[in-house]
């Protein structure tokens, strides 16, 4: 029997970020709101983010998306405590 680890960066992608699959990131995501803010449908965007300026830095995000009410999704697999976190989502 084969097991595949759902950490793993490429099978993490392929459950949540496929659009096959966008049940399991409406559930993924709806798991962690209120019962009041949950979602019904989500629309996976490109996950690639172009610099815009001259000495930007291109970043690629795990799962990006936005919700039926406009609400952005930055969804990251991390497996390592990063004290520097912070300042990586606020620069996505």
């Amino acid at each position: 029997m084969c097991r595949l680890n759902p950490k793993v960066d490429l099978l993490f992608k392929k459950l949540f970020a496929s659009p096959e699959n966008k049940d399991l990131l409406i559930s993924f995501i709806n798991s962690m709101l209120s019962e009041h803010e949950q979602i019904s449908d989500i629309e996976l965007k490109n996950p690639y983010n172009i610099a815009n300026y001259r000495k930007g830095k291109m970043t690629i995000l795990d799962i990006k998306a936005v919700d039926e009410k406009g609400v952005w999704y930055d969804i990251e697999m991390q497996l390592a405590e990063q004290s520097f976190y912070d300042k990586r989502a606020f620069y996505y």
